[in-house]
């Protein structure tokens, strides 16, 4: 069985699985594992964007940005 990426992790909260996940790739690579666990644990703990709610969108965050506004206009007219 493949593991989950560690960006799906982060983003489902599962911060045990992502652990796991990551500690393997660090010994499969040779990495010294007590460096590897501090890093994992620091980034888990420092991460700004783990700390912010979802579920604030609306259909008008879709035209915030030029870029968006445009993509989303073309999936519109493709539609």
């Amino acid at each position: 069985v493949v593991p989950e990426t560690p960006r799906w992790l982060i983003t489902h909260r599962k911060f045990a699985e992502l652990e796991q996940v990551l500690m393997n790739a660090a010994e499969k690579n040779g990495k010294d594992m007590k460096l590897a666990k501090a890093e994992i644990h620091n980034f888990i703990n420092n991460h700004p964007q783990l700390d912010e709610k979802k579920g604030n969108e609306t259909v008008l965050d879709l035209m915030r940005t030029p870029a968006l506004r445009r993509n989303t206009i073309n999936i519109y007219f493709c539609w």
